[in-house]
């Protein structure tokens, strides 16, 4: 029997099928599903802002739509913005004035490597008193700039999670609203490659957060001295950043429409 192939790099190692359209299948395996994902959610926002002349287009061919994806993401993607392996440390200045010197272990040295040379952003990332854990908070402009997500990644060296959430505040759900806005993240999870929405309850009210994982233990390196090759590649942060955005955008103007209704 021939296995099914990836339509994306052509391995037939834990390959899936994707019902894409009525009558198309893309067939993907494990590792390119986030390419995937990102290339439904770019049809689905290409096909809502068309304009309704053009509805009738004739589509490209599912698997040339897939290596055009396949060739920006490799484009994207530069070795040399991950830094050499070598020990880390992190010192920043405590309460008293005394510095504190803490070890930046495997998953937090990759989401460092991101913030430096990916976002060109400074290392303010919080590392636990034990090491074993940390935090990266960031705020991102909506394309228009009417608001801003709270966005964190937080990273479980032990348990080897890599954890993406995103918050927008700047709609509260009124109560009267919430089976509406319930269903609608409901419907909208069913189209979420990867990551979910969830409703947050807080003292200010009811909002949305979008939250995404991924567990890497076992890929990590496990030398204490991180002398062998480092597994951990900053564009899987990339990945979870890119996607939540994305998707993120897609469900606030939904949202925004919905709430907006009389």
């Amino acid at each position: 029997m021939t296995k099914n192939k990836c339509s994306f790099c052509a391995s037939d190692d834990d390959v899936r099928k994707y019902l894409v359209s009525d009558d198309g299948v893309a067939t993907v395996c494990s590792n390119c599903a986030l390419m995937f994902a990102q290339y439904m959610l770019d049809q689905k926002e290409n096909e809502s802002s068309a304009p309704e002349e053009n509805q009738d287009h004739k589509e490209e061919p599912i698997n040339s739509n897939m290596e055009k994806a396949l060739a920006k993401k490799e484009a994207a993607f530069n070795p040399e913005k991950v830094p050499p392996v070598i020990p880390l440390i992190q010192t920043e200045v405590g309460e008293n004035g005394t510095a504190v010197t803490k070890r930046v272990k495997p998953l937090t040295y990759s989401l460092m490597s991101w913030v430096k040379h990916y976002m060109n952003l400074p290392d303010t990332i919080d590392i636990a008193d034990d090491e074993d854990s940390a935090q990266f908070e960031i705020s991102v402009p909506s394309p228009d700039e009417d608001f801003s997500y709270s966005c964190y990644f937080n990273t479980d060296e032990e348990n080897g999670f890599i954890m993406f959430y995103m918050y927008y505040f700047d709609d509260l759900i009124p109560e009267e609203r919430e089976e509406e806005v319930k269903n609608l993240v409901l419907d909208s999870n069913l189209n979420c490659m990867t990551g979910q929405l969830q409703i947050m309850e807080s003292q200010a009210g009811k909002s949305i957060r979008y939250c995404s994982g991924i567990c890497v233990k076992g890929i990590a390196s496990e030398d204490p001295d991180y002398s062998g090759e480092f597994q951990i590649s900053p564009m899987l942060y990339q990945n979870m950043f890119e996607g939540g955005i994305h998707f993120m955008n897609i469900f606030v103007g939904e949202l925004k429409n919905l709430l907006n209704e009389d």
